[in-house]
């Protein structure tokens, strides 16, 4: 019986543990880099059309879109600065809460979340910033921590799970195989 042959589960195992864990990866890649979002500039108004309902989450660029350029902003809110949300065409206040802080960043590229709002319909939802004439990037979008981190521990522990069992399979099938020569060669002699 050739070696390959005697560590053909082990292997396949192990690459499929491998496999897992690079898919795990492009998913997660496509969750975070997948832009569903809405882009507006303030201060001012803008209306973001809303298919879904669910959380969101208000982010702040420091890469954004204003008065048609592509343009560079700080981080930080400005002192003073008002963002407030209201579903149209009623003109209902929707509440805005301040979540954990976190952020993300693409090379150049970095956003941190401002607020989390829950937007209950399909609708028009009118943004209006004000209390400082400083220019800023916001950026609209639903709110995938949960399915980043159920993706991020399925997948990750999957894929885990099946590397080690490969590694401790090959292990035990090359322990077992070295017993048996061992002992044929000590009872032969």
């Amino acid at each position: 019986m050739s070696m390959l042959s005697r560590f053909k589960w082990p292997i396949t195992l192990i690459l499929l543990g491998v496999v897992v864990n690079i898919l795990t990866v492009c998913v997660l890649a496509l969750l975070l880099l997948r832009g569903t979002g809405s882009s507006f500039a303030g201060p001012g108004s803008a209306t973001v059309t809303v298919t879904k309902p669910g959380n969101y989450t208000l982010w702040v660029e420091n890469r954004g879109f204003a008065d048609g350029k592509l343009m560079s902003f700080p981080l930080d809110l400005p002192p003073g600065m008002t963002i407030k949300a209201l579903k149209l065409p009623e003109g209902k206040n929707v509440p805005l809460r301040r979540g954990a802080s976190y952020g993300m960043q693409n090379g150049d590229f970095q956003r941190n979340a401002v607020a989390e709002l829950t937007l209950d319909a399909p609708s028009n939802y009118e943004f209006v910033v004000d209390g400082t004439q400083e220019k800023r990037s916001f950026y609209l979008d639903k709110d995938r921590f949960l399915p980043l981190v159920l993706v991020f521990l399925l997948g990750g522990s999957l894929g885990a799970l099946l590397f080690v069992s490969g590694v401790v399979s090959g292990l035990f099938i090359g322990l077992r195989e070295g017993r048996a020569t061992v002992g044929g060669a000590c009872s032969g002699a």
